[in-house]
């Protein structure tokens, strides 16, 4: 291996870039088939294996992310702020175009960009084709706002793995104890309870009340208080 890290050449590549992320391939092929060869890559022909040998050289200093066929490698970093980087006065975008330069799916985008524009840090102007198009103004959300943009992404991401663990504890039950699910994952409890609220206002799941003389005052305590302080103690998905 050369003098400096994998990680480290990683960055340099990286940082070659406009923005701060690139497509496994294009990273690939940036590295020089010196490097390739060092690292085990050449004889790897699928985007995983690739990523699994990268993944033993780097360690949690980059991320992976993966958009339809294509798997990109990205910096750490909050995607609301890749959003906004895309967002210029001086050349507005169309929303399509955005998405199609970030490494997210449309929906992805498009609830970022929802979100900028329901806080007015972004807003729409038509062309002289009555194109949409986006731009940022500068002005910050009030820190009251009820749900942050990446908050709302990282239930995108994770929504998931959430339903993977309803389906392991359904096991043709159909009705799966919230108390148990929350003791499947092993989330912090705000990022939980907002996961059942995101897929309840999506319609993916259905909440139950819950039936407290059936349970343990351990359970009661995990079940899922709704904003009418209502006790919710099953959990239903609504696509099997």
């Amino acid at each position: 291996m050369p003098e400096q890290n994998a990680a480290d050449i990683i960055q340099e590549i990286i940082d070659k870039q406009k923005r701060p992320f690139m497509t496994v391939k294009n990273l690939t092929l940036s590295m020089g088939a010196k490097l390739r060869r060092e690292l085990g890559i050449e004889s790897c022909k699928s985007n995983a294996e690739i990523r699994h040998v990268l993944e033993q050289q780097i360690g949690d200093r980059f991320i992976f992310h993966k958009k339809g066929q294509v798997l990109y490698i990205l910096v750490p970093c909050d995607p609301v702020d890749l959003v906004k980087a895309e967002l210029s006065t001086d050349h507005p975008k169309g929303t399509v175009g955005i998405a199609k330069v970030l490494p997210f799916s449309r929906a992805d985008v498009s609830e970022i960009l929802n979100h900028l524009l329901d806080t007015g840090e972004a807003k729409l102007i038509l062309n002289e084709l009555l194109d949409t198009r986006i731009i940022a103004t500068g002005h910050k959300a009030d820190k009251h706002d009820p749900e942050s943009c990446s908050d709302s992404c990282y239930y995108s991401h994770n929504q998931e793995d959430f339903i993977d663990a309803i389906k392991e504890l359904d096991r043709g039950n159909y009705f799966v104890k919230i108390p148990a699910l929350r003791k499947r994952l092993g989330w912090p409890r705000e990022k939980f309870d907002g996961m059942l609220r995101f897929l309840r206002d999506r319609e993916i799941i259905q909440m139950h009340v819950a039936d407290d003389t059936a349970m343990t005052p351990d359970e009661v305590s995990n079940c899922f208080v709704d904003e009418n302080n209502y006790r919710m103690g099953t959990v239903t998905l609504n696509v099997r």
